[in-house]
């Protein structure tokens, strides 16, 4: 494997089996991959080739000395090392300041714990606890705040954490507005009427928007256009306009809005 940065390719690994997680953003670029070890140095123990034959005594000397290890502009980090009772379910990286967080499982998917390592200098590789109790967790998104995920996760909604932080309750999604940082917030999903309330995340100051939405887009200054209680047989509902701090009503009987130039469509039901 090698990586090339537009100017000379360099050698990563020639004992890459897989990559497990990689990231080419324009901030920082990296590779997580299972390495096979030296053939030359690996020892396989008489006994187990009589227990179990040569060719299965060899494979699993091969898979006992695999390492997990990142690569970060095309130069070896650093190894990683995880409890051998525990497996990778799912990564989450954050191109903002380099770190990888982990979902980590038992072999029956469960006992869930979330590890965050770094992907560059000297502490690349190793990993440090971020959460030891995250049973039916979900990774949603990570920046230079941390990890933003689900826990008790369930029929679509869980309780949303930064860090050891709960955020809000029966939280079905969120959305970054651009580059900004602020977080927009689905909680309370209602699928008869396909509303939910919306809340804005800046930092760490949490800003009820408004409930019964069903349609939103935002701009990265934190101000909103959104329609509530639409009625689907009719085609309408309220426009409502929010200046980052508290909503108004703009118009009534809205069938839809055009976005305005710099937005996100954040979401429509």
């Amino acid at each position: 494997m090698c990586f090339y940065d537009g100017k000379q390719e360099a050698v990563i690994s020639d004992r890459v089996i897989n990559g497990i997680a990689y990231s080419l953003s324009d901030k920082n670029a990296f590779i997580m991959y299972t390495e096979l070890p030296n053939m030359e140095e690996l020892k396989v123990a008489w006994s187990d080739m009589e227990d179990d034959g040569w060719e299965w005594a060899v494979q699993q000397a091969i898979e006992e000395e695999c390492s997990m290890v990142i690569a970060a502009e095309g130069t070896s980090a650093g190894t990683v090392t995880l409890d051998d009772d525990m497996y990778i379910y799912n990564t989450m990286y954050s191109s903002d300041d380099g770190k990888l967080y982990m979902y980590l499982v038992d072999e029956d998917g469960e006992d869930g714990m979330i590890f965050v390592t770094d992907t560059k200098g000297s502490n690349a590789g190793k990993i440090e606890e971020y959460d030891n109790d995250a049973e039916d967790a979900q990774m949603l998104m990570a920046n230079k705040n941390g990890l933003y995920y689900l826990k008790d996760y369930e029929d679509g909604g869980g309780d949303l954490y930064l860090g050891d932080q709960k955020i809000l309750e029966d939280v079905a999604s969120i959305a970054e507005i651009g580059e900004s940082g602020k977080i927009v917030i689905r909680s309370d999903r209602d699928y008869d009427d396909s509303t939910c309330m919306v809340n804005l995340l800046d930092g760490k100051k949490n800003t009820e928007v408004s409930e019964d939405v069903n349609s939103a887009e935002f701009a990265e200054n934190g101000t909103a256009v959104f329609l509530v209680e639409y009625d689907y047989r009719r085609g309408e509902g309220t426009l409502m306009y929010f200046d980052g701090k508290e909503p108004r009503v703009l118009d009534d009987d809205v069938t839809g809005y055009f976005t305005r130039k710099g937005s996100n469509f954040i979401f429509s039901e």
